[in-house]
């Protein structure tokens, strides 16, 4: 026998997270262009906590974000659909941008109003 197999393992010293690069970047990349939209909901759930008429933020669900709000006379339920685009940092959109067909079937004009198919009232907001 021999005295390697009685000597004590070497103590592993693990790097702190805060130091070591991860292993892969799929998440960074993957989530580059949600942040912008992320700080719009942060906006949005802050406006929650000091306006009583906000009831609620949905995220990525029927649209990047949704605001449900109660109606100055508290009677009616409004859904805000909230389209945030931040795909070119320095691009200034126009209404013809907005309403341009090109690329795909419908314009964004168009998809955000296709939303409009639920009980509450609608409103559209493009960030």
């Amino acid at each position: 026998m021999s005295d390697s197999a009685d000597s004590p393992a070497p103590e592993i010293v693990w790097p702190s997270v805060d130091v070591s690069q991860p292993t892969e970047q799929g998440g960074p990349i993957a989530r580059s262009g949600f942040s912008y939209q992320d700080e719009i909901v942060v906006g949005f759930l802050l406006e929650m906590l000091e306006d009583a008429s906000v009831l609620k933020v949905h995220c990525d669900t029927h649209e990047d974000a949704i605001v449900i709000r109660l109606t100055e006379n508290s009677e009616t339920l409004v859904a805000e659909y909230a389209q945030v685009k931040a795909e070119e940092p320095d691009q200034l959109w126009t209404v013809a941008m907005l309403s341009d067909k090109k690329k795909k079937t419908q314009s964004l004009f168009e998809t955000s109003l296709g939303r409009d198919k639920h009980a509450e009232n609608a409103r559209f907001r493009i960030v």
